[in-house]
């Protein structure tokens, strides 16, 4: 037989093995992947992961503020009204890398989606058939809704703590890679063109 035959047989083994449920176990893939699916919707409802994400553009968007308004601070202009360009240019700039990040997450990439479908390939992957049952029967439990209802708020407080400790070293690592771009780029005008 040919090398062609035996890819072709190779590949629709792999094929087969990937649609028939999981023999090890004897559990019905379709059924805990159902239950994956209800468990990424309990734990991370669409609108609670578009807001996290919201506020993750929304934080981002708030360091390039701070670094931009370090840059203007910093910088040498000619004049006040090349500031004042400067200053107006950077921030249409601004706003416009968050509107195409805004849409990129959301429409584009759809990260929600893709998310929600990551963590429910993961939770079948990781968790039987029982096992989803029980972690679904806490989540219904009134204990359950709670952390759900809080745990985007504390994730949110987490991340902004983060940022917040880390802004000043952000802010530092940015001015001085800034400032080595800046001079890395002053010496190679110097230097003669070959």
């Amino acid at each position: 037989m040919n090398r062609r035959y035996w890819r072709v047989s190779a590949a629709v083994v792999a094929i087969g093995v990937c649609l028939i449920p999981d023999l090890a176990t004897g559990q019905d893939v379709s059924v805990t992947d159902s239950l994956a699916r209800e468990l990424v919707q309990i734990m991370v409802p669409p609108a609670q992961m578009r807001r996290m994400l919201d506020e993750m553009v929304t934080m981002t968007q708030q360091m390039a503020s701070a670094q931009m308004s370090s840059f203007l601070e910093q910088e040498e202009f000619e004049t006040e009204e090349h500031r004042t360009e400067a200053a107006e240019f950077m921030q249409d700039i601004q706003q416009q890398l968050l509107e195409d990040t805004r849409r990129f997450y959301f429409e584009e990439a759809d990260l929600v989606s893709r998310s929600q479908s990551i963590y429910e390939r993961l939770y079948a992957k990781y968790f039987s058939e029982q096992e989803l049952r029980d972690i679904l029967s806490f989540y219904r439990s009134s204990t359950g809704q709670r952390l759900v209802q809080t745990q985007a708020d504390l994730a949110m407080e987490a991340m902004q703590a983060l940022m917040t400790e880390l802004a000043p070293l952000i802010q530092d690592f940015m001015a001085r890679t800034l400032q080595r771009m800046t001079e890395a780029a002053k010496e190679r005008i110097k230097e003669p063109q070959k």
